[in-house]
């Protein structure tokens, strides 16, 4: 006889509120097991950079329970995390799930002692990439692969979202039992047709350009570790000569500062940064190439969406983009990561 599925309470934890690939991976097992009779709670830390916090209106919709943490951020310090501690403590105690899903590195080494110590049983944690593999100075990454892999030795389950992130992790000792693969997984989506998108993106850019132009595309959050900055540093000239229409969707901690580079690199009539859109994937099929320069990544979503678009990929190799550049699409069906999902929770 399986587990009790209704009134099962499920708790998932992540340090930003910003609306990337990590929280879509948990919008979409809190929104799913909420569906299937689960309560759940999603705690996560303030948005840092913009007034809209589109993750906490999209969990909200769903009538998740979201809990802020407003202490809570991604850069490290050592007296605010101390009582960020203590609150993930307070909090698991009167929530008192069954089940803690943590996400990020910042929220597992917080996360997984507090959790522990508030008597959870079952304590997941999902990578979605190694800190560690970012580019940072030698003793910096000591620091947290140590950090990581005491935090470890309090959780009961790992689950690595690329092959590189299993290999890694299952060479340290005490966790290689506790890793499991199992890739982020969507349905394929709608998009609109290449006219339809071509036309949209030049009203919301409020350009014109010829019906042979080239239109680069990316989606992705605005920070450093998806190597903006420098792809239009090494790219800028190739831009301007060959007539190329550059779209960048999506918002983040460096958008003034990519602003100022496309204004510094004259770049302003070719380039635009078009901001968050709802839906952004449904645009893809405009593009002629799709961009992700990445110095770090988990499991991008939208390669995935990409790979549907049938759209031409210009990814650096990092992470798992290898992975969903080179698998067969049903390896990222959304139904098999419930699946998998289900069997680490121990549910039938």
């Amino acid at each position: 006889m399986g587990n009790k599925v209704e009134n099962k309470k499920v708790l998932y934890a992540i340090t930003k509120s910003s609306w990337g690939g990590a929280q879509r991976y948990v919008f979409d097992l809190a929104s799913h097991f909420k569906k299937e009779g689960f309560d759940v709670t999603v705690c996560f830390g303030r948005n840092e950079f913009s007034g809209e916090n589109i993750f906490k209106e999209k969990l909200e919709k769903e009538n998740i329970k979201t809990i802020e943490i407003k202490s809570l951020g991604r850069d490290i310090s050592l007296f605010k995390d101390f009582f960020v501690f203590f609150e993930l403590l307070k909090i698991f105690k009167k929530e008192r799930p069954e089940i803690v899903h943590l996400n990020s590195s910042k929220m597992v080494v917080l996360g997984a002692p507090a959790a522990y110590f508030a008597g959870v049983k079952k304590l997941v944690f999902t990578t979605h990439g190694l800190p560690f593999l970012e580019e940072r100075p030698f003793w910096q990454k000591q620091i947290l692969k140590l950090s990581m892999f005491l935090s470890f030795l309090f959780v009961t389950d790992i689950i690595a979202v690329s092959k590189l992130d299993e290999r890694i992790l299952k060479s340290w000792p005490f966790v290689r039992n506790k890793v499991k693969l199992i890739y982020n997984g969507i349905k394929a989506p709608s998009f609109l047709s290449r006219e339809e998108a071509r036309a949209a993106l030049a009203t919301r850019a409020r350009v014109a350009f010829p019906e042979n132009a080239t239109l680069w595309g990316t989606i992705a959050e605005l920070t450093d570790n998806k190597g903006i900055l420098e792809f239009l540093q090494e790219n800028h000239e190739k831009i301007k000569k060959e007539n190329i229409y550059y779209f960048l969707i999506g918002t983040g901690e460096l958008k003034e500062k990519i602003k100022e580079k496309i204004k510094e690199l004259g770049l302003e009539p070719q380039v635009f940064l078009l901001g968050f859109l709802p839906e952004a994937g449904k645009y893809l099929k405009a593009f002629d190439l799709f961009i992700l320069p990445s110095k770090k990544e988990g499991l991008p979503y939208v390669l995935l969406e990409v790979r549907f678009a049938k759209v031409p990929i210009k990814a650096s190799t990092v992470g798992g983009i290898p992975e969903i550049l080179s698998a067969d699409l049903k390896e990222f069906e959304v139904e098999k990561m419930i699946s998998e999902t289900k069997k680490v929770y121990n549910i039938k």
